[in-house]
């Protein structure tokens, strides 16, 4: 579920079948929209479906399934969705954020298989983490391990400086207007993903010293400009950094999994009925 569109599909033995699509109601009431999720997972006709996962932007009770101010879907403020789910459809629901959905997409389906210490970035608009620890996803108590991009840096937070936000706030333009200039070999666009990069390689730097994963996967859109700011990202997480082997024994890949939010919601129960 997205603040724009919501889609769903059905995985059988690993293979992504048929997907469906509808925009989000964001600005209807927060039954409308439920009416609307329903009617997509319809679609699909579930009831051969041994369970449903959904992703959502925000911070979800996991345990209850419950969905705190949804991203962008003004009235949800307080949805219990799994358990209106079930409700209705008579089937197990899991909810989880969407960036942790990311990274048990990577695990189960993407470049995360076979590595039991995982990081998973998305880089987008804002900047979202997804952990997997000891082979298993890690979402905390209340949903919020992995979050170190709300952490202070500078004047602002690692996320402010390491997503898409730097380039609408910081620089006055959009990450994908910089990214065509640099393509065109334009000197300024190049330094401003130099800058981006070094601010992104401490923030690595921080999750290394918290998490010293075996593998960090990037995601999102901003992501496509990867080689254009991983040059400065790479010699900014050797700068100062006191651990040599958890920079020589990291593994630093780009997702290339298609639909990977789909595959990460499926991969949530794959994680609950372990």
């Amino acid at each position: 579920m997205g603040g724009t569109n919501i889609r769903a599909g059905l995985i059988e033995n690993g293979v992504l079948g048929q997907i469906v699509k509808t925009a989000t109601p964001s600005d209807s009431s927060g039954e409308e929209v439920i009416e609307t999720l329903v009617e997509l997972v319809a679609a699909l006709d579930p009831t051969s479906a041994e369970a449903i996962g959904i992703g959502v932007p925000t911070i979800v009770d996991i345990e209850r399934g419950i969905v705190y101010n949804a991203t962008n879907i003004k009235n949800w403020k307080e949805v219990p969705l799994k358990q209106i789910l079930e409700n209705r459809l008579g089937i197990p629901v899991f909810v989880n954020n969407d960036a942790n959905c990311f990274a048990a997409g990577e695990k189960y389906f993407g470049k995360a298989k076979g590595y039991s210490s995982v990081v998973g970035l998305v880089l987008g608009t804002g900047l979202g983490t997804g952990l997997i620890l000891n082979d298993r996803l890690y979402e905390g108590k209340n949903c919020g391990a992995g979050e170190m991009c709300n952490l202070p840096y500078l004047n602002r937070n690692y996320e402010y400086y390491s997503c898409g936000q730097f380039f609408k706030d910081e620089l006055k333009t959009t990450a994908h207007e910089v990214y065509d200039q640099a393509v065109s070999g334009d000197p300024m666009a190049l330094k401003y993903f130099e800058t981006f990069g070094f601010h992104l390689g401490k923030f690595i730097q921080a999750i290394l010293y918290a998490y010293d994963p075996q593998l960090i996967v990037f995601g999102g859109s901003v992501t496509q400009a990867f080689p254009f700011f991983s040059p400065a990202m790479y010699c900014s997480m050797e700068e100062g950094f006191i651990f040599p082997n958890s920079l020589k024994n990291l593994k630093i890949e780009i997702s290339e999994l298609e639909n990977v939010a789909i595959y990460g919601a499926a991969s949530l129960v794959f994680e609950k009925v372990k």
